[in-house]
């Protein structure tokens, strides 16, 4: 959980210019943790959406099988990915 505190800070400071951009994240379910089904994608999900909101960033989901997720992100098609 440190690492990815940590990973989420750097990445939020290096995003000091993007204020009104939507940042898409692809990711799989693990509930309760994050999941399209958990309120307000669950808890990480939740973290990372107030996270990112302070820096005036929408950020958007959209779930995949794990694989297909780290993926995709890592070809560039989505922003991020997030477990």
């Amino acid at each position: 959980m440190i690492k990815f505190i940590l990973s989420l800070f750097i990445f939020l400071t290096s995003l000091s210019d993007a204020s009104g951009k939507t940042l898409v994240i692809a990711t799989g379910e693990w509930p309760p943790y994050i999941s399209k089904t958990e309120e307000k994608y669950g808890c990480v999900g939740k973290l990372i959406v107030d996270s990112f909101k302070t820096q005036g960033i929408t950020v958007q989901y959209t779930f995949f099988p794990w694989k297909r997720a780290y993926e995709l992100a890592k070809a560039g098609q989505f922003d991020a990915t997030a477990y």
